[in-house]
């Protein structure tokens, strides 16, 4: 690609052709939360608003990882850096944040150093806004501890909330970021991680510990 190339083109009203795929994608709005649709960039679940889709095959991306650049210069690294999709076997860590990568990565195109980011750092959004526990059929948003004059108490481990949690203001639901997000946000079901020659295949069950989903 050119160096300012866009991420896309479009082809007509709703239609467009993304760089990093090989069928059309079209604009649609999400009316209903589905749990298995995810996007293929960010991996965070399509819960609202408007998203493109594939009508050949299960590819999905948020509006806002379809206008991702193809190519950024990043402050913690010197080289330019390009996006990549990456695909069911995944092996590679975000260098920034250290967590395991299953969607989109910015990295060097060629093999001199390594260096991978992942997309979602790009958006500021190393922690979700605003998330669903199956507990509780509001959302939940994330919140910060000062924010309450009393103690509160997590509704998984019933141990003290402090600082960041995630809250729900109709129900009082109240849970830690941790024990409401997994270890590894950021695989989809089905994708096989790649450590020291073994493969592990995630699932649902894997990834999302509680049930949990995430819009972005």
């Amino acid at each position: 690609m050119a160096k300012d190339a866009p991420p896309f083109c479009k082809v007509f009203e709703g239609v467009v052709h993304y760089f990093l795929h090989d069928h059309h994608l079209r604009l649609e709005e999400n009316i209903l939360y589905d749990e298995n649709k995810f996007c293929e960039a960010c991996v965070m679940p399509i819960i609202e608003d408007e998203f493109y889709s594939c009508a050949e095959c299960d590819f999905i991306l948020h509006e806002t990882c379809l206008k991702a650049r193809p190519r950024i210069q990043h402050a913690l690294h010197p080289h330019p850096l390009t996006l990549k999709a990456t695909n069911n076997y995944v092996s590679s860590w975000c260098t920034a944040c250290i967590r395991i990568c299953g969607g989109f990565v910015y990295e060097r195109p060629k093999h001199e150093c390594y260096f991978k980011l992942d997309v979602s750092l790009t958006f500021c959004a190393t922690l979700p806004y605003k998330v669903r526990y199956k507990n509780d059929e509001h959302f939940l948003t994330l919140s910060w501890g000062e924010e309450r004059c009393e103690k509160y108490w997590c509704e998984e481990c019933e141990d003290i909330v402090e600082e960041l949690f995630y809250w729900c203001n109709d129900c009082c639901t109240i849970l830690h970021t941790d024990c409401l997000l997994s270890e590894s946000p950021y695989l989809k079901p089905g994708q096989v991680l790649k450590v020291g020659g073994k493969c592990i295949k995630f699932s649902p069950e894997v990834i999302f510990l509680g049930q949990f989903a995430v819009t972005v």
